[in-house]
């Protein structure tokens, strides 16, 4: 069984205030870097108690460098930073070996980390260099930023005015890098120094087929990718017709693998989401044998960027995500999974805990998922998108079009408000 303490929750809907990043962040963020000067003084990893609640997704306040260019499924920059700061500290060697277009790596780097992009795709590793080195700005860059905010600003532009580059990059002790690898998952062991976090956004079976979708721009850049890449990228499907069981496989090969590149008492985060039970268990199988103990779930859903996918199939959709966080313990687990599993009960448990009778779908379904998990019966859950349908209409509620998101029947509600 996985830890008692395993929690599940959602995000909601999130406006972004009107103001610049560093003031809508600035509170949380200096509280994550307050609570790692005494982790430092701690050495104690396993100590941290694992991030609880959802984080509304900021997409914009970082357009200035990651709307540098488009990629799938970029994650949002905050909610990246986010984790990076809560599991790791200055200093510390921070992984995505399923890397993207580098969110991972560069706030890593940002918050003065060593951050380790790792992609197969020559584009993902294009893009995110190109982001990481607007960093590399000269002492005439820095000059201009700091009069911009020059009343805020006077005792920091005194401490740079009269210093090389380098010396300004090197202010206050920054120890940041950016490093770029362009490996399968497989070969990275032996390749890099193990690392302290790992934070990563595996490719969710056949939903894109990356190296695909990027030939126009991998050619045009002229570092196509090799046969050898095409045949390893972990998808269901693509141009080569790769396989749904090859996919699983490999997909908990990679998970031992990213528990292989950590170090012993740190910790994984897994952005995942997919109808594929058998994916979930691969991950979650895949953790619980090599000794990671799944200590956090939480569900980030509700983010406005919805209504576009959800346009393409509505309830059939899952969209938003689930972040499956992990401690590197040295106790493997081979857990059950073929107890029975009532999914009717399950749903109903979960509906009745909704106080204002609305649901995400995506939130239900996850839920669903760890309580088989825990339960040790993740093998015996079946259910499809029609199924799962079927079953909340069954108990009464009507999916909102326009909301994305399932609502308790108008007189079943007006009935439990009188009770």
């Amino acid at each position: 069984m996985v830890d008692g303490s395993v929690g599940l929750v959602a995000a909601g809907r999130h406006r972004s205030p009107a103001v610049p990043e560093v003031e809508q962040l600035g509170p949380r963020l200096r509280e994550l870097r307050g609570a790692h000067r005494l982790l430092d003084t701690m050495n104690d990893y396993g100590t941290l108690k694992p991030i609880a609640d959802p984080i509304p997704a900021d997409r914009q306040a970082a357009k200035r460098h990651y709307g540098v260019h488009p990629y799938f499924t970029r994650r949002p920059f905050n909610v990246v930073r986010t984790y990076v700061l809560h599991y790791s500290r200055e200093g510390d060697r921070v992984l995505d070996p399923f890397g993207g277009s580098g969110v991972t790596a560069i706030e890593a780097f940002l918050e003065n980390r060593i951050g380790i992009q790792n992609d197969i795709n020559p584009l993902a590793n294009f893009i995110a260099k190109g982001i990481a080195d607007l960093s590399k700005g000269n002492h005439t860059d820095y000059v201009a930023a700091f009069e911009s905010i020059r009343d805020r600003s006077q005792r920091g532009l005194r401490d740079i005015e009269g210093k090389s580059d380098e010396d300004v990059r090197q202010t206050g002790g920054f120890r940041g890098r950016f490093e770029i690898h362009a490996e399968d998952i497989d070969d990275l062991p032996g390749r890099i120094e193990p690392v302290d976090y790992i934070f990563t956004d595996p490719p969710y079976g056949g939903h894109i087929s990356y190296l695909d979708l990027s030939t126009l721009w991998n050619v045009w850049n002229g570092k196509p990718p090799t046969k050898k890449a095409r045949e390893r990228e972990l998808i269901v499907g693509g141009d080569l017709d790769l396989s749904e069981d090859v996919y699983v496989k490999r997909l908990e090969e990679s998970i031992r693998t990213c528990f292989a590149l950590l170090k012993p008492g740190r910790w994984l985060s897994v952005v995942f989401q997919h109808w594929s039970v058998p994916y979930f268990d691969a991950i979650l199988t895949g953790a619980a044998s090599v000794g990671g103990d799944l200590r956090a779930a939480i569900s980030q859903i509700g983010d406005p960027i919805w209504s576009m996918h959800k346009k393409k199939g509505n309830q059939s959709v899952l969209a938003g995500e689930m972040i499956l966080t992990f401690l590197k313990t040295d106790k493997p687990k081979t857990l059950e999974i073929a107890r029975p599993f009532d999914v009717a009960a399950a749903v109903s448990r979960i509906l009745d805990e909704s106080a204002n009778g609305t649901i995400y779908g995506e939130y239900l379904f996850n839920r669903i998922v760890i309580n088989a998990w825990q339960s040790g019966a993740l093998g015996s859950l079946d259910i499809s998108r029609t199924a799962f349908a079927d079953l909340m209409e069954q108990h009464g509620w009507t999916y909102e079009e326009t909301a994305h998101r399932w609502r308790r029947h108008a007189a079943q509600q007006t009935l439990l408000g009188a009770l």
